[in-house]
């Protein structure tokens, strides 16, 4: 009975211990994920894992890394096939444990949306709709369900499940955010920048709204008014490059050349990726007649993705200006 009793105390202890690790190795990932290191996190997620293979949580985070949802550096727009697949596998996983978290849902569902899977991303978000446990996942689940209507152009469908997130509460910042954004796409930049300003009053410092205010101000050139907002903006923000990569465009319209050269270089050197920032910067180049300069950068931003993100404009510039030049190569 002894030799029984202390068999069982042990295989407890192991099982406790393990338990404790595979917490401790998630703590230090959730830890590694505060500092945007998603390498370490996932190396410190397959160990808790490993040490508790039934936690569905640990398989959501771990997707969600990969993903690149847990890293306000990258987005989902950045991940390649293999990332998709692996980050799949882990949601699956994570819904084969847990298949009525609303939360789970609304992840995959990004996932779907940024692969242009839209039948797979409505099917998520509706299943998180029907499973959302409150208002606030509801709404959620409703502004997704939107997104994806309106990148399927069912654009009276979208703006009924914003409508009807609206009913749930209509001072929700989500569900206006959304609904600006999406005046944004349709180039209303009067109805957009009505409901960035809605979403200020309930939250003033909302970086993003107030960067989309500012920027739906200067899509419809109300240059003056763009630029008292992004100048609010970089008081408040004054690390955050994509306002200096506006407000640089806003001085180079004004033919301000010193000060847009000069917030381009910030927005650079905040954030060196930032296609747009090199593509502004080169009209300076250009307008200041530094076409070797102009061309450099041209090509630095097609190299970062500006044609695959947003338009033409880099590749009709470089054949303008850079075609006959040895650098264009």
């Amino acid at each position: 009975m002894r030799l029984l009793l202390i068999t069982i105390l042990c295989v407890l202890s192991y099982f406790t211990a393990r338990a404790q690790t595979a917490s401790t190795y998630f703590g230090r990932a959730m830890m590694a994920i505060a500092q945007n290191d998603d390498h370490s996190a996932r190396l410190l997620l397959d160990q808790a894992i490993e040490r508790d293979s039934l936690n569905a949580f640990y398989y959501h985070t771990r997707a969600m890394v990969t993903a690149g949802l847990m890293n306000h550096n990258r987005s989902l727009d950045q991940i390649d096939n293999s990332a998709y697949v692996a980050a799949l596998s882990d949601f699956d996983q994570a819904l084969s444990l847990e298949p009525e978290n609303a939360d789970f849902f609304l992840m995959r569902g990004q996932l779907f949306y940024s692969f242009h899977e839209n039948g797979r991303a409505l099917n998520d978000f509706e299943a998180a709709h029907r499973f959302a446990g409150g208002i606030d996942q509801k709404i959620k689940a409703l502004c997704f369900l939107a997104k994806t209507q309106f990148q399927l152009e069912q654009i009276p469908a979208s703006f009924r499940y914003l409508e009807t997130a609206l009913q749930l509460d209509s001072s929700n910042v989500f569900t206006l955010n959304h609904l600006a954004n999406q005046y944004l796409e349709l180039r209303m930049y009067d109805r957009a920048q009505f409901y960035f300003s809605e979403v200020l009053k309930l939250a003033p410092n909302d970086l993003v709204a107030l960067s989309n205010f500012g920027y739906s101000a200067l899509l419809g050139e109300q240059y003056q008014k763009a630029l008292q907002v992004y100048d609010l903006a970089i008081d408040l923000f004054p690390q955050a490059g994509v306002l200096y990569c506006n407000r640089g465009f806003i001085q180079y319209k004004f033919s301000e050349y010193d000060q847009a050269m000069s917030d381009l270089n910030q927005a650079i050197r905040l954030f060196p990726a930032n296609a747009y920032a090199y593509k502004n910067r080169a009209l300076v180049f250009l307008a200041l007649e530094q076409n070797a300069a102009a061309c450099t950068d041209l090509l630095t931003a097609r190299d970062l993705g500006y044609t695959r993100d947003y338009d033409q404009e880099v590749e009709q510039l470089l054949e303008k200006h850079c075609v006959h030049s040895s650098i264009q190569d």
